[in-house]
C-alpha cells in the first residue's frame, strides 16, 4: 500500500511540474509605439473647391486619411521539451495535440490608400446632364498619372437630372507613388453643358482643382503578444513543412513563419 501511494504521489507531482513549465514560458502582452506618416490633401486655393460654369456646379472635397492598426500573425511549433504533448495526447485520445505559439505583429496602415475625392455635381440646367464622354484626369507635378478607369467609372456613368445634385466618389493615384509636397491636379474636361435640338453637344466645360499632398509625423501605441495554442496533426505537419523542420527532431522551438490557413 505504501509503495502504491508513493508512486501515485510521484506521478501527480511530475504532471504538476510539467504543467507549471508550460505556463511560465509565454510572455505577457507588450505595448510599443509605432511611428507613421499621416497624409493630408490641402487645396491650393480653398475658394475654388466650388466652381460653377454654364449651369453646372462642381464641388470637390478630399477624404480625410485615418490610421488603422493591422495585425499580422506568425506561428512556430514548440519542442516537446517545452510542453508535454504526450500528456496532452492522453487527455485527447482522438487526435494528438501539438504545442505551438502564435505571435501578433502590429503595423499601421493608412486608409484610404489612394487619392480619394467626393465630387458633387449640381445641375442647374433644364435638361439632363450625362457625364459619359467627360475626361477625368490626375496630374502629379504637371505629369499625367496612370489611374485605373475603375476608380472613377461610376462618375463617367453618372446622370444628373435637372435641378438635382448627385455625389460621386473618384479615386486617384496610389499614395505610395506620390512624393511629399507634390502638387496634384484633378481635372474634369469636356462635360457637356449645351446641346442642339437633336441632342448633339454644342458646348463643353472644363473644371480644374489643385491640391498639395503633405505628410505629418505621427505615432500610435499598439499591443503585441505571443500566445500558446494547440494544433492537430495536419496543421502541425504543415507548420513544420513551412518552417523547414519537417521530419527533424526539434531541440527547441521552430522558426516563426506565416500561416494564413491558421488565421482566424
Amino acid at each position: 500500500m505504501n509503495t502504491r501511494l508513493c508512486c501515485t504521489v510521484l506521478v501527480v507531482a511530475a504532471i504538476a511540474l510539467v504543467g507549471c513549465a508550460t505556463t511560465d514560458t509565454t510572455p505577457p502582452p507588450s505595448r510599443t509605439t509605432l511611428p507613421y506618416k499621416l497624409p493630408m490633401l490641402t487645396p491650393v486655393d480653398p475658394d475654388k473647391q466650388d466652381q460653377e460654369k454654364d449651369g453646372i456646379r462642381v464641388t470637390v472635397a478630399p477624404y480625410t486619411y485615418t490610421p488603422k492598426t493591422v495585425v499580422r500573425k506568425e506561428y512556430r511549433i514548440l519542442s516537446p521539451s517545452f510542453s508535454p504533448s504526450s500528456f496532452i495526447k492522453v487527455q485527447n485520445q482522438q487526435q494528438q495535440q501539438h504545442p505551438a505559439e502564435v505571435k501578433e505583429i502590429p503595423s499601421i496602415a493608412i486608409t484610404p490608400d489612394t487619392i480619394r475625392l467626393k465630387v458633387k455635381i449640381y445641375n442647374r440646367l433644364e435638361r439632363i446632364v450625362r457625364l459619359a464622354g467627360a475626361v477625368v484626369s490626375f496630374q502629379v507635378a504637371g505629369k499625367q498619372a496612370n489611374v485605373p478607369k475603375a476608380r472613377y467609372e461610376d462618375f463617367l456613368n453618372g446622370i444628373v437630372l435637372p435641378r438635382q445634385e448627385v455625389e460621386y466618389e473618384v479615386g486617384g493615384p496610389d499614395l505610395t507613388d506620390l512624393p511629399d509636397n507634390a502638387t496634384i491636379a484633378f481635372l474634369l474636361y469636356d462635360i457637356v453643358t449645351a446641346t442642339d435640338a437633336a441632342g448633339n453637344p454644342t458646348q463643353r466645360s472644363n473644371f480644374e482643382f489643385f491640391y498639395t499632398l503633405s505628410r505629418q509625423d505621427k505615432q500610435q501605441e499598439v499591443s503585441s503578444s505571443i500566445s500558446r495554442i494547440a494544433l492537430g496533426d495536419a496543421d502541425a505537419q504543415l507548420l513544420m513543412q513551412r518552417s523547414g523542420a519537417s521530419g527533424q527532431l526539434l531541440s527547441g522551438p521552430g522558426q516563426w513563419v506565416s500561416m494564413p490557413e491558421l488565421d482566424r
